[in-house]
């Protein structure tokens, strides 16, 4: 079931001290299928993913703008969509991805270059090169697509106790790369793959968001999160909201997502 409007809104002045008129509320929308990926752009637009692969991009009015169904039926690994004139889709399974324009419209298949042995998570990098979470030897590397040239690499083991497998998530964000791993750690690296500090965050997590300086995540009540540069924490419940459901702050607003239901709650 989707939250009434008042119930999640009522929290947002927390985070956005400076918005003061009305809430307002648009259009629900229902999916084809079920939400499993999503991620949002600089521009407040969100892109989700259902299990075959089915790309919806979603203006922050709620109108749908672009769809692109695959010719190939499979579930994204990740959606990185934040750099707006791009968006990269990462298939683990198939150790390739597919890099999309703003209109949604197809790339060629991309492999993975073939110097990385087992790509656990890739993301885009600002300058067009990718990060890679090698599994061969437990690495993060910086890796020019064309070449396959490595023009970074951070040895693992020296940062984190877990394996390879425990790593879920990664994304570069305000010339930071975050790390996510499975059983509650979020590594920040700067964008030369030095580390910048730990951060201990609810074991089980498969993605950390970000929103304006922040980066938060999913809990049991709602959302957390903490300033990348202050380390101020906060809090954002969200009534009765259900295991599996995704809140998603993008803009003057945010996304409840809940199986194939999309609710845009805003303000005007």
């Amino acid at each position: 079931m989707i939250l009434p409007i008042s119930a999640v809104l009522a929290q947002l002045p927390i985070l956005i001290p400076t918005q003061k008129d009305q809430i307002s509320k648009v259009p629900q929308l229902t999916m084809a299928g079920t939400v499993v990926r999503y991620s949002t752009d600089r521009a407040g637009n969100l892109v989700v993913a259902d299990g075959n692969g089915t790309l919806t991009k979603i203006d922050s009015s709620a109108k749908v703008l672009y769809t692109n169904s695959p010719e190939r039926p499979a579930t994204p690994t990740s959606i990185e969509a934040w750099p707006t004139l791009r968006i990269t889709v990462f298939y683990r399974e198939f150790q390739e991805y597919r890099i999309f324009d703003r209109l949604m419209t197809n790339s060629d298949v991309q492999k993975v270059p073939s110097n990385i042995e087992y790509a656990r998570a890739l993301t885009p990098a600002a300058d067009d090169h990718l990060w890679v979470v090698d599994d061969g030897d437990f690495a993060l590397k910086k890796v020019n697509p064309t070449t396959g040239q490595v023009s970074i690499l951070q040895p693992l083991p020296l940062v984190l106790t877990e394996a390879a497998a425990d790593v879920t998530f990664l994304k570069e964000y305000q010339n930071q790369l975050l790390l996510l791993t499975k059983s509650g750690t979020l590594v920040v690296f700067d964008n030369m793959g030095n580390i910048r500090k730990k951060i201990v965050v609810p074991a089980g997590l498969e993605r950390v968001d970000t929103w304006g300086s922040n980066i938060y995540w999913a809990t049991s009540t709602g959302i957390a999160g903490q300033d990348l540069y202050t380390s101020k924490a906060w809090e954002l419940p969200i009534p009765n909201i259900k295991v599996g459901s995704f809140a998603v702050l993008s803009g003057k607003g945010l996304w409840l997502i809940e199986g194939k239901q999309l609710q845009r709650l805003g303000l005007q």
